[in-house]
């Protein structure tokens, strides 16, 4: 008899999350689009090596660290730092723009639910995706069903 797992992982990059916007704003500083995707997947490896070591660090610091990595080397259009900063904000634009200026909390507890509640309840099924045509995946999910249905 096997033992059921503990833990079910499922890969949803470029699925739920869309890097588009990452990889413009690499563009932006002279590096290829294609380290958007690159940066995110030493993010993420970064962050779950932590985790199984059993230690963390604060998710921003990940980010800047696992960006300079990826940076090294390549040919960009403006100090090391600037490229950083501008590539990050970025990342960070989209949940300031659509949450974190039109509200306020009472407590740390009500801003992480919150900002839980838009990614799981907005920006993961809701928000548009250039990698989906422009659909939201609630709406990729439902033609995608439909036309399965009908065929």
């Amino acid at each position: 008899m096997s033992a059921s797992p503990s833990v079910i992982v499922f890969d949803v990059n470029e699925t739920l999350s869309d890097m588009s916007p990452m990889a413009e704003r690499s563009t932006d500083v002279g590096a290829p689009a294609q380290l958007a995707k690159l940066w995110f997947a030493t993010l993420l490896r970064d962050g779950f090596a932590l985790t199984a070591a059993g230690a963390s660090r604060p998710f921003a610091e990940l980010a800047v660290d696992a960006l300079r990595t990826v940076l090294h080397g390549v040919d960009i259009d403006r100090d090391l730092d600037a490229a950083i900063e501008h590539v990050m904000a970025g990342f960070w634009s989209s949940m300031q723009r659509e949450l974190l200026d039109r509200h306020t909390w009472a407590t740390r507890i009500d801003l992480a639910a919150a900002i839980f509640e838009w990614i799981e309840g907005f920006y993961n099924p809701y928000r548009r995706h250039t990698s989906l045509g422009g659909l939201s995946p609630a709406d990729f999910e439902h033609r995608h069903i439909t036309a399965a249905t009908a065929a």
